[in-house]
């Protein structure tokens, strides 16, 4: 099917469904898709159902959730904070979004980058 004859560009993508698409796939949620697009949640929810349905996304999966602690030092805690300020979110929520998209794009190698050797 062709763009929507009303689409118009959005935060440098062409269409607003466009961009809800590709901030889903880099892993954003609702809340921060919608303030990232100046939406409301109910337009971004719209979209996302509207992907899901067209295949363009996975289908919602029911929420598992693993709580965990992680203690880090007080200088690498600060780094979570500066890093998370500047994307306006929480340390915890740049710790999960991290995990989450090491995890779905399976970048284990990458980040730890030892060959997938058991730590000594």
């Amino acid at each position: 099917m062709g763009r929507h004859k009303n689409a118009k560009p959005i935060a440098g993508y062409p269409s607003r469904l466009a961009a809800v698409e590709a901030l889903a796939k880099q892993g954003k949620n609702y809340k921060e898709i919608a303030s990232e697009l100046g939406l409301d949640g109910s337009a971004v929810s719209a979209n996302i159902s509207k992907l899901r349905q067209d295949g363009k996304l996975p289908a919602a999966e029911p929420q598992r959730k693993l709580a965990v602690s992680v203690m880090l030092p007080s200088p690498l805690y600060r780094d979570f904070e500066r890093a998370a300020e500047l994307r306006a979110i929480t340390p915890e929520r740049l710790a999960a979004r991290l995990i989450t998209i090491i995890t779905r794009e399976n970048l284990f190698e990458a980040v730890l980058d030892d060959g997938g050797e058991a730590a000594e």
